[in-house]
């Protein structure tokens, strides 16, 4: 356990200011009544705080003398042109901000996060203070200014900006209480911060290089642009967090909880992501080259644009109870193994899903040009996970989603002919590619279901046997089925009406018709058995 550097047997037996003491005794009234302790004696000064109802305070007090000089430091005005704040410089140990914390705002004390009535107060100013080699466990740091706030970083100079940094590297912050903590940019290179709480602190630019924030608490928090290259991130709950463009190469984020994290353009390369829960994340042209992404949860996920290569995806989890899959149009998978992933889990990527969605994410009702370029995504989306399979020799799984790109790609023709904006000669071609495309589909499944084929087929022999018993007389088995097959193939005529004349006979008529008919089932055959099972 630290301890304060200065004399505390003398603060032990100085009076306490009035406002601090007058402030506890209305705080706790009602509390076990402690002797306060006369020596340094760590339990005993854990035990009178613990009675005062202070648990997170471990350091005797600081004596009279440091409260006072505390006390005119925290009375200064930050400006934030000239770089004045109240602890800029000042270098700051755990008694230091045990007294800062009780006594803030004339003795309210932390804030506590839990109560919303409370989430507005301001918290200490700590910018420009130096916490290196302190230890901040467990301390309610709530609303904590650490930095500039996002609108003056952006506005300030370099001079300012570095001015305003709190530096605490090498502190320990393990449990830890930062939620609502302005730190924007601050340096936290190393620090234990594993199980503190920084709900909803902005940590803009941040340097969290090989920080320890194992199981730490970062929902909501603005991480954009920060480094966090090696972090240890594993089983850190990152739910809604802002990652954009941030530097997490190497970071170990195992079993992190990043659902619905934004991670667009974050850099990944080699981060350990092994069972993380992904779900619903924004991965837009993430980097994550050769990342570990084994067992992590992607339900969702949005990886537009992402690279993927040499990435780990052994037994990753895609597709959710519904079968949905990620966003995955402009991935650049290349080096991927894409055969260690159980596709049997997605029936529909989420480009398809989101392309459906009436609304936007904000709420807003699509136009018609939006319904459009969001399913030529999900176009693009199918045929490039289906070219990029086919490539790795995954034939099966290649032609579902190929064959979702062509449905994809029908509606992209329906909805072609009703944009505003195009001349009738466009839609009538796009009308006609729509029936010809809805054709195709019912009678071979666009060449990727032979079992439509043969269906149709077995129907139409069926059928027109039907047709022969009826209104041609012939007895059903085996006349009309065996002509029925003659006239198929096209040989309908030949033997058995080759004397005929007439025709306007029923048999005639009818022959006639099953062999046009014929032909295009047999053209359609022939093609899909081709597609299926030579890939030509």
């Amino acid at each position: 356990m630290s301890q304060h550097s200065q004399n505390t047997d003398q603060s032990s037996r100085q009076q306490k200011p009035e406002h601090t003491t007058q402030a506890a005794a209305q705080r706790h009234q009602g509390s076990p009544q402690i002797a306060r302790p006369t020596t340094n004696e760590p339990t005993a000064w854990c035990a009178y705080w613990q009675a005062q109802n202070q648990p997170w305070r471990t350091e005797p007090e600081i004596d009279a003398e440091r409260q006072r000089y505390l006390s005119e430091r925290r009375s200064i005005t930050p400006d934030i042109e000239r770089g004045v704040y109240p602890f800029k410089s000042e270098k700051l140990k755990r008694a230091d901000v045990e007294w800062l914390l009780a006594t803030h705002e004339g003795g309210k004390g932390p804030i506590d996060w839990r109560d919303e009535k409370q989430q507005t107060r301001k918290g200490l100013d700590f910018r420009g203070a130096n916490f290196c080699n302190a230890n901040l466990m467990n301390l309610p740091l709530t609303r904590l200014r650490g930095g500039l706030k996002l609108d003056e970083w952006i506005n300030a100079t370099e001079e300012q900006r570095r001015a305003a940094t709190v530096s605490i590297k090498k502190t320990a912050l393990f449990e830890a209480h930062l939620e609502g903590a302005d730190l924007i940019g601050a340096h936290l290179e190393g620090d234990g911060l594993s199980w503190a709480h920084l709900e909803g602190a902005d940590l803009t630019g941040a340097h969290l290089e090989k920080a320890l924030l194992g199981e730490a608490h970062l929902e909501r928090v603005y991480l954009n642009e920060a480094y966090l290259e090696e972090a240890d991130l594993a089983g850190a709950h990152l739910e809604g967090t802002a990652l954009g463009k941030a530097h997490l190469e190497g970071a170990n984020l195992s079993w992190a909880h990043l659902e619905g994290a934004n991670l667009a353009g974050a850099h990944l390369e080699g981060a350990n992501l092994f069972g993380a829960h992904l779900e619903g994340a924004n991965l837009s042209w993430a980097h994550l080259e050769g990342a570990n992404l084994s067992w992590a949860h992607l339900e969702e996920a949005r990886l537009v644009g992402a690279s993927l290569e040499g990435t780990q995806l052994s037994d990753i989890i895609l597709g959710n109870k519904m079968h949905i899959g990620p966003q995955t149009a402009d991935v650049r998978w290349s080096t991927t193994n894409l055969a260690v992933i159980d596709w049997s889990q997605v029936t529909t990527l989420g480009d398809e899903k989101m392309a459906q969605q009436v609304k936007t994410s904000y709420g807003k009702i699509k136009d018609g040009k939006m319904y459009l370029d969001e399913y030529r995504a999900a176009v693009r989306a199918n045929r490039q996970l289906a070219v990029a399979l086919q490539a790795q020799g995954l034939n099966e799984e290649a032609a579902h989603f190929a064959y979702r790109a062509q449905l994809m790609q029908r509606v992209v023709l329906r909805r072609f002919v009703y944009l505003p904006g195009r001349s009738l000669f466009q839609r009538v071609r796009a009308f006609g590619s729509f029936i010809f495309s809805w054709f195709l589909d019912i009678l071979a499944g666009y060449g990727y279901h032979p079992a439509k084929t043969l269906l149709w087929y077995l129907l139409m022999i069926g059928g027109f046997a039907t047709a022969y018993t009826v209104f041609g007389h012939l007895p059903p088995f085996p006349d009309a089925v065996v002509f029925s097959f003659m006239s198929f193939h096209g040989r309908g005529f030949f033997p058995s009406l080759a004397g005929e004349t007439n025709l306007h006979n029923p048999l005639v008529v009818l022959a006639a018709a099953e062999a046009v008919t014929g032909l295009f089932i047999e053209i359609s055959f022939i093609a899909t058995f081709t597609q299926r099972f030579f890939g030509k």
